[in-house]
């Protein structure tokens, strides 16, 4: 074989093994930022989704305002938890809304509370491995933040963990939404 043929073979195998490495690490990137999730585009923003809370403690009991859920990863990074972080700010200057609470589904406890630990994230949060849950979520569904209305125990809103960050004006403007679509359903519910 002449080098020529072995010079265009190596490039060759150089284009595809980089072709290869871009895809390969688009897929994991989406993958950490939770946008690998069942909720395919058509499920973000409006939804209507049941949700048993007789299976979830922490909410079980809320007031019956907006709930706030925060689907979760023990694994996400830093611009997810910024992005969660002014959510909470957010949300406790809103009378409308309880505070937002986040649900890992189906991982250790062990990875969850290091996780909690090192992130120094302050929400309640409890650990989902409930079949019904998941059947409900179409599960794995992964950082997402659900606005439940826990009098009808219906996921009206879904919005995405955005993996880059958000202006607080932006997450004003997304609450402010789902507090009218919230208003809006609880008036059609009363006529």
């Amino acid at each position: 074989m002449s080098n020529s043929v072995k010079y265009i073979i190596s490039i060759l195998l150089i284009a595809i093994s980089l072709s290869l490495l871009t895809y390969d690490s688009w897929n994991f990137s989406t993958a950490i930022h939770g946008e690998d999730t069942l909720f395919e585009q058509s499920k973000t923003g409006i939804v209507d989704i049941p949700l048993p809370l007789n299976e979830i403690e922490i909410i079980k009991n809320s007031q019956k305002k907006i709930q706030p859920i925060i689907l979760l990863r023990p694994t996400a990074c830093a611009t997810c938890l910024n992005n969660l972080e002014d959510f909470k700010n957010l949300l406790k200057e809103r009378e409308e809304f309880n505070d937002g609470v986040i649900l890992f589904m189906n991982y250790e406890r062990n990875a969850i509370n290091h996780f909690m630990i090192t992130t120094e994230l302050d929400f309640s949060y409890e650990i989902i491995d409930s079949l019904q849950i998941h059947r409900s979520l179409r599960a794995p569904v992964v950082q997402n933040i659900l606005f439940l209305n826990p009098e009808n125990e219906r996921v009206f809103y879904n919005e995405p963990i955005p993996n880059f960050t958000t202006t607080l004006e932006s997450k004003r403007a997304l609450l402010t939404q789902v507090d009218s679509l919230w208003k809006e359903q609880k008036n059609s519910q009363e006529i």
